[in-house]
């Protein structure tokens, strides 16, 4: 099948509705968002298969629930309540509903890798789990890749990788030179493959993509615990090229972070490894660990620090608090040219605060959200805002 087959098997058979208003949801988890854009697929205002995603984000939010059934994605309450705030993209693309998902990121985040990256996802065989053919440190860190020849179900997504260029760009378009703006240039290229005029998109943004904490840098921080995790965690892959050599790795890494997994828990009960047996845990590396945070710290989450050990693949999480003014720039200048450049309006926009947990300032995210909205309902001509989290009285 060619691929422009495959786009025109995409398209729905029925004529969609168009809101007499864009509607810009506002969630505070980003996976939240989903139940809003599964809304708009019910209503038929985006179609039900193959859908665009633009997000905006400091991190990728690509990752799959470990040990979740694919199956789940047909139920959509189970799949809501199975899915977090770094899982819930995939999930909706096995099912069918995004073919196309553009990462715009910011300059410090590198969980991906910039460009172009088509694969596969599907069932895995063997185990009935989500898998992907994408080679990425990230998606094997958390071991999901899969060779296509084990997968059933398979559907093609296309990612691309994009850094919004942090200089200076245009706040109107027709006052863009680009033959003097390299950064306009790649957008307007990006966007003639990813957004021909017509197409239906979904406008995604996190308002940490503006400013961003990693809140495991905070987690015992006197023991210095995220960085000590780092050799404990670290992915460590053969050669890309020789695939049984990557899923045997893989085998091991996922062995490895059970096996980690329970050495925490056993420190939690019995508060130190004595009698523990798991060959690929480094047992002195964590019982030092252990020693430098009871030196600190009197009351410990011993699971949590598994957690935050599972962010290490081969970059850990992006970590940038921005200035107001370096934020007033992004939103005003950055964040509002790229939106000028859009061939064509999102038919939703959905909005993540993702300050509860930190990863956007808490005593920041109402003011980036009140710029970011007003830019929005600016450019886009609406005043059709849809508030769902709860405030702090």
């Amino acid at each position: 099948m060619s691929k422009r087959q495959s786009e025109d098997n995409n398209k729905p058979t029925y004529s969609l509705k168009r809101f007499r208003e864009i509607p810009i949801f506002v969630v505070e988890d980003h996976n939240e968002v989903l139940p809003f854009i599964y809304k708009c697929i019910g209503s038929k205002h985006l179609p039900l298969m193959g859908n665009t995603l633009l997000h905006f984000d400091s991190h990728p939010d690509m990752l799959i629930p470990q040990g979740m059934n694919a199956d789940t994605v047909f139920d959509k309450y189970e799949l809501f309540s199975a899915l977090s705030i770094e899982n819930w993209i995939l999930p909706a693309a096995f099912a069918g509903h995004f073919s196309k998902i553009l990462w715009i990121k910011p300059s410090w985040a590198h969980q991906l890798s910039e460009g172009n990256h088509r694969f596969k996802i599907g069932k895995e065989i063997k185990s009935n789990e989500i898998k992907v053919t994408c080679l990425e440190n990230y998606f094997l860190g958390d071991t999901l890749f899969c060779k296509e020849e084990n997968l059933s179900d398979i559907k093609e997504i296309e990612l691309e990788v994009f850094t919004l260029p942090t200089d200076e760009v245009i706040a109107e378009t027709n006052e863009i030179n680009t033959e003097l703006n390299a950064g306009v240039n790649q957008i307007k290229t990006l966007f003639s493959r990813f957004l021909d005029e017509g197409t239906q998109f979904i406008l995604d943004i996190d308002l940490d993509f503006f400013s961003t904490r990693n809140p495991f840098k905070e987690l015992y921080k006197n023991a210095d615990l995220y960085d000590e995790l780092k050799p404990i965690y670290q992915l460590s892959i053969p050669d890309k090229t020789n695939l049984q050599a990557v899923e045997e790795a893989l085998e091991i890494r996922k062995a490895k972070l059970e096996q980690l997994s329970s050495a925490w828990l056993y420190v939690e009960e019995h508060g130190n490894l004595e009698g523990f047996s798991g060959e690929l845990v480094p047992i002195f590396q964590i019982e030092m660990l252990v020693d430098r945070i009871k030196n600190y710290y009197n009351s410990v989450d011993w699971g949590m620090i598994h957690d935050a050990g599972c962010t290490w693949d081969d970059t850990g999480l992006p970590e940038h608090v921005s200035s107001k003014e370096e934020i007033t720039k992004m939103i005003e200048g950055h964040f509002s040219s790229f939106l000028q450049l859009l061939p064509g309006s999102p038919t939703i926009v959905t909005i993540s605060r993702s300050s509860e947990d930190d990863y956007c300032p808490p005593e920041d995210v109402d003011w980036i959200q009140e710029k970011v909205l007003e830019v929005l309902k600016h450019k886009f001509e609406t005043t059709n805002v849809i508030l769902d989290y709860e405030c702090d009285s």
